[in-house]
């Protein structure tokens, strides 16, 4: 998921509290054997900050779960938050402090080459404004505020 985003991103922080296992290794683009029993939100900072230097790259190695239940406040710098396989109970609580903060969440489930996400997002209204050209039809702009 990290892969996708890393380009024209400013800042990302990576929270994990695990350590990387072979099999996370076959899994993640970012880790490499020697990662094997390291930090896992560490050694994906590092690579990714390889793959991206322009961009600040941050790691917490915390329990997620206890952060969203004892430590919502993290979160506030944050603009939008991806979770990766969390238990529904955890993403419950954060969907609700997203919501109550306007930040957007991005949740992932996967296993294997199969996998799902969904996308909460604020809100976003807009206002119609018509504009006529010479010799044809009016265009209609929508402008996010």
């Amino acid at each position: 998921m990290i892969k996708g985003i890393s380009t024209g991103v400013g800042h990302v922080t990576i929270i994990d509290n695990s350590k990387v296992t072979k099999q996370d290794i076959q899994n993640n683009f970012f880790l490499d054997p020697e990662s094997t029993g390291q930090s896992k939100s560490k050694s994906t900072a590092e690579l990714l900050q390889e793959l991206n230097e322009d961009a600040s790259v941050a790691h917490e190695e915390k329990n997620p779960s206890e952060l969203i239940q004892n430590n919502p406040e993290l979160f506030d710098p944050f603009t939008t938050i991806i979770t990766v396989n969390m238990a529904e109970q955890e993403v419950l609580k954060l969907a609700a402090i997203c919501n109550e903060s306007k930040k957007t969440l991005i949740t992932v489930k996967n296993k294997g080459l199969v996998g799902v996400f969904s996308i909460q997002a604020p809100e976003h209204t807009g206002k119609r404004k018509k504009e006529k050209r010479l010799n044809s039809g009016p265009i209609i702009n929508y402008i996010l505020q």
